[in-house]
């Protein structure tokens, strides 16, 4: 559909959202103390191939030489605005969230800062966690980041925002993090020693113990490495956790008895997958990314192709809804 040159060298992650038809953004971090902010548009082709809208919608459209934008697809995805922002160190997270009827983009900092932007690059808030943050996470008001082996959470209005509270759970270093896509108050973390820890989290609790729990925990690799650093993506129905040579899928059920439960359902021992950033061994997370949509969902993920070459897999889900 698109591909953007960014002009730079030493692309580190990228964060994208497509879920909010309204205000479709792509975000980039480098290497650098840079976050570039893309915001997109979708365009439905008419039977001619032409854009369906106003002369102006169509004259926006027309995309500038640093982007090369697919002509045999239905839709026309384009870059309406483009801004990079200098931070003070470079992100070591990002995570966007919803707030007051728009987006909002968290950047977290090498230095423990947690940036807040409007997508227009206006910075909202800052704070100071002190922490190492690897992982970050959003979810409706809720914030939640990685401090090492702890999981941090705290509010992301103002009046509550100074509150943290810590959720342990295990010795091993968290890699990511992930909410329930039914059950909100349900948070998973994975770690670099392979495992999925399973909490439940109320970030207007008064204290640690009530503000967040461990229901449980779960182990998903096979290799007796030491650093497996594991990556989550959820649906409605299930947990993927995918780690560098391993891809589990749990069964996500819940009862009033014990909360939130993970079943396996099956895992795949087939692949090296490649992490990201160097040394290759270096405990950072996978890089994978699942996409649900009306007409499938799709699973991809970076692995080792011939003559070490980096290759990207997609697997078409058969998981049933």
């Amino acid at each position: 559909l698109l591909r953007i040159d960014t002009g730079r060298q030493g692309v580190k992650t990228i964060a994208l959202e497509t879920q909010d038809i309204l205000q479709p953004c792509l975000v980039v971090t480098y290497e650098t103390a840079v976050v570039a902010i893309y915001e997109l548009n979708i365009e439905e082709k008419n039977a001619a191939g032409g854009v369906i809208g106003s002369e102006e919608e169509k004259t926006k459209s027309n995309p500038p030489s640093t982007l090369t934008v697919s002509v045999g697809s239905e839709f026309l995805l384009t870059v309406s605005d483009h801004r990079d922002i200098q931070i003070s160190s470079k992100a070591s997270a990002v995570a966007l969230a919803r707030s007051s009827r728009q987006l909002i983009l968290a950047v977290a900092e090498a230095n423990g800062i947690i940036d807040f932007f409007a997508l227009n690059g206006t910075m909202l808030r800052q704070i100071q966690t002190n922490a190492s943050i690897a992982a970050m996470e959003t979810n409706r008001n809720l914030l939640a980041f990685s401090d090492g082996t702890r999981v941090i959470i705290s509010s992301m209005t103002r009046a509550q925002g100074s509150v943290f509270h810590s959720c342990p759970g295990s010795s091993a270093k968290i890699s990511s993090i992930a909410f329930d896509a039914v059950h909100p108050e349900i948070m998973y973390a994975g770690t670099e020693r392979g495992e999925v820890l399973v909490y439940i989290v109320n970030a207007g609790a008064s204290s640690d113990s009530q503000a967040c729990r461990l229901l449980s925990r779960h182990t998903v690799t096979s290799s007796r490495r030491v650093q497996t650093p594991l990556a989550l993506a959820v649906t409605k129905r299930y947990v993927i956790a995918t780690g560098p040579h391993d891809i589990a899928v749990f069964n996500v059920s819940k009862s009033q008895k014990t909360g939130v439960s993970l079943s396996q359902l099956c895992t795949s021992h087939q692949y090296i997958i490649f992490v990201s950033g160097e040394p290759r061994d270096q405990a950072l997370s996978p890089v994978v990314a699942f996409s649900e949509g009306v007409i499938g969902s799709t699973l991809a993920f970076v692995t080792a192709g011939a003559g070490d070459q980096a290759k990207l897999i997609l697997f078409h889900s058969l998981l049933p809804d």
